[in-house]
């Protein structure tokens, strides 16, 4: 009788391909998927009872600042970086992302600060998720740019990590990226952490959720794209664009199985 470590019964396997899923089982060894398909003769040291449930490959996330990270908890393994000591950005860089959308004209008069958060503030927790407009409002100052640099002059040490949110992209163009077949799905936080020394940290707004907000949002609400497809832009995509030949999708064991 064929044995396995695992055994993961009658859900329905979305292999990474693209491809439709089916309903089959899906037997684990070593740590590695084994077989895949009829698997109701064999045994395993631990079954888990898949139906109703969609079984897929392992998510890439195909971009995080993992590197930022390891200078403070060196469970992080790998990073990058450019060879020389100076670095530049534009000087609109200092501006919310909304500013974009307007001309040199309409940027000098219009703000809208009701569409920047506080996104993290260890000086001030208690207004994180707040926009600058309600802050404006509640402290009777001059403007947005007032409350800013107040906050930025009250953040004492915690002034480089005190960072801001903006509404910046526009749901069609979202929709319009993503139904290109190249377009792959990223996280983009540092990486997350319930204890040690990232413990409460914040870097983006997708750190544990961006997995569900494509598959729920784009996939199942929106159905920008199936389910087969979500799950190849979480899987095989990104392990073809990084060079991950045995794990894109799960073609290699179908045919043995």
């Amino acid at each position: 009788m064929t044995s396995f470590d695992a055994l993961i019964r009658g859900g329905l396997v979305v292999g990474g391909s693209g491809r439709p899923g089916a309903v089959t089982d899906v037997g684990i060894r070593g740590g590695r998927i084994a077989a895949i398909g009829d698997l109701s003769a064999a045994e395993a040291g631990q079954e888990i009872d898949a139906a109703g449930q969609v079984v897929a490959p392992g998510f890439i996330d195909i971009h995080t600042h993992s590197d930022l990270a390891h200078f403070v908890d060196p469970q992080a393994v790998a990073m990058d970086m450019m060879p020389t000591n100076w670095n530049h950005t534009a000087a609109t860089a200092l501006l919310p992302a909304w500013a974009f959308e307007l001309s040199n004209e309409e940027l000098v008069v219009e703000e809208q600060w009701d569409q920047v958060r506080l996104l993290t503030s260890s000086a001030n927790p208690n207004l994180v998720g707040r926009t600058i407009a309600d802050l404006t409002a509640e402290g009777n100052t001059a403007g947005g740019w007032e409350v800013l640099f107040d906050l930025l002059v009250g953040a004492g040490k915690g002034l480089k990590g005190m960072m801001l949110t903006s509404r910046a992209f526009a749901e069609e163009d979202n929709q319009m990226v993503l139904e290109h077949p190249l377009c792959s799905v990223e996280s983009d936080p540092m990486p997350l952490a319930n204890d040690g020394p990232l413990s409460g940290q914040v870097f983006g707004l997708l750190g544990y959720n961006w997995v569900p907000r494509l598959l729920a949002h784009y996939v199942r609400d929106e159905g920008v794209l199936d389910l087969e497809e979500g799950v190849r832009r979480l899987t095989g995509l990104p392990a073809d664009r990084i060079g991950l030949s045995d794990r894109r999708d799960q073609r290699q064991v179908l045919r043995r199985a």
